[in-house]
């Protein structure tokens, strides 16, 4: 089993959902979650994990070129484009990692 799992940059696009798109790949992380595993993100890697629906209710940050995509495709998600490092869960198993360059709105 794989003990830590790291989505990376995407290069996604700030307004393309993924909503639809790498359905396997959305499915395999929630069981590697859900037996155990910590998920981390980069940047726009952060979307597919909100895609996932794990990050609903919980803290996360990504780039915050993402900010309109996050409010507009995953309304549940609690995110903020200011830290550098967010821990969406408390027991720190979904880790989400964001530019430090916030634009700050």
């Amino acid at each position: 089993m794989a003990d830590i799992i790291f989505v990376p940059e995407m290069w996604l696009g700030p307004d393309e959902a993924l909503a639809g798109r790498h359905l396997p790949m959305i499915d395999w992380l929630r069981r590697k979650y859900e037996a155990g595993a910590t998920l981390c993100s980069a940047c726009s890697g952060a979307v597919m994990l909100a895609e996932t629906g794990l990050l609903d209710g919980c803290p996360a940050t990504s780039h915050w070129g993402y900010e309109d995509l996050f409010h507009s495709c995953y309304p549940k998600v609690n995110f903020d484009p200011a830290p550098n490092l967010t821990y969406a869960d408390p027991k720190g198993r979904i880790i989400t990692a964001g530019d430090y360059r916030y634009a700050g709105r």
